[in-house]
């Protein structure tokens, strides 16, 4: 069953509670700050604050699914020995210069609000998420998730490491 199916058959919220039980995310890390996971497999991300699930202005920790880079356009993996990659550009309503989409039988290009650009190019940004390995390089947040992340933290406390999975993600870490 494709993602997208599971989502709808499972409904978004148990696919959100799903990661918080600690299945796709770990519940724990040991880096101080503001630190923003993303594992490429199986498709999730944490926010965590000095080590624990962040429940900033929420009654639940923000975590949940993700779609990354597909074929050709992976997202790349955070390099430990260099350091979790810190935010450099943050735009509210970006417009990317690299990538179009199709908007009613034209081109235009893509939109990517609450943009939190923290490698080159790549950023984390409201999107679909509907499947795995759909962007073309960035990390696609729920708009929930996207929203939370941009207007209730520092952007320039905030660090993201992208990992393959959360047992590379222990073992580098």
């Amino acid at each position: 069953m494709c993602l997208t199916a599971w989502l709808f058959s499972w409904g978004y919220a148990q696919a959100y509670e799903r990661c918080a039980l600690g299945i796709d995310v770990p519940r724990a890390i040991h880096i101080p700050g503001i630190i923003v996971l993303v594992l490429r497999d199986p498709q999730c991300f944490g926010v965590y604050e000095n080590g624990t699930l962040s429940t900033r202005r929420f009654d639940r920790p923000l975590y949940g699914w993700v779609s990354t880079g597909g074929e050709g356009h992976d997202t790349p993996i955070t390099d430990p020995s260099l350091g979790a990659h810190r935010i450099h550009f943050a735009s509210e309503h970006h417009f990317s210069t690299q990538f179009s989409m199709v908007v009613n039988g034209r081109e235009e290009p893509a939109y990517m609000p609450q943009a939190l650009f923290f490698n080159k190019g790549i950023a984390l940004h409201t999107g679909r998420v509907t499947t795995p390995f759909a962007s073309h390089g960035c990390v696609r947040l729920p708009k929930a998730a996207a929203h939370a992340l941009f207007y209730n933290f520092p952007h320039d406390e905030i660090q993201v490491i992208v990992a393959e999975d959360k047992e590379s993600f222990k073992e580098q870490w």
